[in-house]
């Protein structure tokens, strides 16, 4: 079974901010988002080629904007976080 090394993107307004927190729910979806949306789309890559990264961008209401994972065997360039970025 393979490990994915998963970067996540949270998308909010920028302002001076006490240490960061998340809550219990906060949490319980950024791994909702790696199993259900990365995952998936990590392993169909890792199929044909591909190696184990990938990234979300969410909203600050933490919906999905979008998930991708590596497209290297497209261009070394692609990486998870740059692919899913563009």
């Amino acid at each position: 079974m393979y490990v994915p090394c998963v970067c996540l993107f949270y998308i909010c307004a920028r302002q001076a901010r006490a240490a960061l927190t998340a809550t219990g729910d906060q949490l319980a979806r950024l791994l909702q988002v790696i199993e259900a949306e990365i995952l998936p789309k990590t392993s169909l890559g890792v199929a044909k080629g591909d190696k184990v990264f990938g990234a979300a961008v969410l909203s600050p209401s933490l919906e999905t904007v979008i998930a991708d994972t590596n497209h290297e065997t497209d261009s070394p360039l692609f990486h998870g976080e740059v692919y899913t970025q563009n």
